[in-house]
């Protein structure tokens, strides 16, 4: 049976023991769909076709498999179209997303590919929401900004710059962000900055694409030892201390001051509250998972929880009181009338997902989700070994046409 070049999100590689090599192999069922079969080795075997039924014991001394799935391909997948490990999701076609532990009481109200909302109502109003973003299912996370009126370069703590921004409503700033991003899922207020200014300086640094814009006024007097980043990649993030090192020192593209949650924002206060969580769903090292939490009525130990609950491993705290807004598409889940000076959008799978190429005799892993990022290839027909430099992980793989 031949079968055309199919690309398949690969959540494997988690092995905390470190491995010499990776082996593939291709299997044609003789019957119904075709499948592949995926085994990880301790150590690279002898080259050739693996074969159903090689039973484990006959792979050698020191070979055994640590892991082995087997993929069905449904016959209607066309060339270079995604084909999740975990199965078509209802809601949104063919997205993989790690299986996530809801807590009691959130309920899914709005969701696209890699990206979902979570709210829980309680008895006398308030809700809280959650958002749920998996970088490695292609959602992306975007910081942004009102316009900038002044550099101020060399005035931040840090030597660096400390611009000022223009103030936005909401409205305005979503309007911004679909613009640019067709595929937007939400938006919601950020930053800590001065509400008697505008324009106005933020407390903590901003960088975006790569540019510093501002140290944060507060960086190196408010909070001492509370003071956090959140370090933003295409396919995973980071949350760790705020230093000068640190922050210059990151090669994220994207990173967003913050508080711990312990910071006396007034702490046990029941007011509007934006934090966010992280969490290295699929265990392979990486913070591929960001949880944004929003209400206008939590406090900070309670905000904190709720991210715990969904399975954050580390959190910070963004501005929250009168600032605490959050939209999606249309509709205004958390209004206020207060201006803000930057954002934090969510941005679903679709619109990152670079197309998989069509291989010829030869399978080619991806860093990135959908066959993007950077790839290894390797060349041959049986068994293809690659070196565990390749990051010891993959997110995607093409498969050539013509393997029978």
């Amino acid at each position: 049976m031949f079968f055309s070049s199919y690309a398949l999100w690969m959540g494997w590689l988690r092995n905390a023991i470190p491995i010499a090599f990776i082996a593939f192999f291709l299997t044609i069922s003789g019957s119904g769909n075709s499948h592949i079969q995926v085994n990880n080795l301790e150590n690279e075997i002898s080259s050739g076709l693996q074969s159903e039924s090689t039973p484990h014991s006959e792979l050698g001394q020191g070979q055994a498999v640590d892991e082995i799935e087997f993929i069905d391909i449904p016959k209607e997948v066309m060339p270079g179209q995604s084909l999740p490990l975990d199965g078509f999701d209802a809601l949104a076609g063919f997205v993989t997303t790690p299986p996530l532990s809801i807590p009691s009481g959130f309920n899914l109200i709005r969701s696209d590919i890699g990206v979902g909302l979570y709210k829980k109502d309680y008895a006398g109003g308030q809700p809280d929401y959650v958002q749920v973003a998996v970088l490695s299912a292609g959602a992306r996370v975007k910081l942004l900004h009102g316009s900038i009126a002044d550099m101020r370069p060399g005035q931040g703590p840090y030597g660096g710059n400390n611009a000022t921004f223009w103030k936005t409503s909401l409205a305005t700033a979503w309007d911004g962000f679909y613009s640019e991003y067709s595929h937007s899922f939400c938006i919601t207020n950020g930053q800590f900055f001065s509400t008697t200014a505008n324009p106005t300086p933020l407390a903590f640094p901003l960088k975006k694409d790569g540019h510093i814009l501002s140290d944060g006024y507060g960086s190196g007097s408010e909070f001492p030892g509370q003071l956090l980043i959140l370090e933003i990649w295409n396919n995973h993030l980071n949350i760790r201390e705020l230093t000068r090192d640190n922050l210059y020192g990151s090669s994220a593209p994207d990173i967003l001051g913050g508080l711990t949650e312990d910071a006396d924002k007034g702490i046990t206060n029941y007011v509007g509250r934006t934090f966010a969580g992280i969490d290295d769903t699929d265990g392979n090292g990486e913070y591929e998972t960001i949880y944004i939490f929003n209400s206008t009525y939590a406090s900070q130990t309670g905000a904190a929880a709720v991210l715990r609950s969904f399975g954050a491993d580390k959190i910070i705290m963004f501005d929250g009181g009168g600032s605490t807004q959050m939209r999606c598409g249309s509709t205004n889940y958390i209004s206020s009338s207060r201006a803000i000076p930057q954002t934090i959008g969510v941005v679903a799978g679709s619109e990152n997902q670079p197309t998989c190429p069509v291989t010829n005799g030869k399978v080619i892993l991806f860093d990135d989700p959908n066959c993007g990022g950077s790839s290894v290839t390797a060349d041959g027909i049986g068994l293809w070994s690659l070196v565990q430099s390749f990051n010891d992980r993959a997110e995607s793989i093409a498969i050539p046409a013509g393997w029978s």
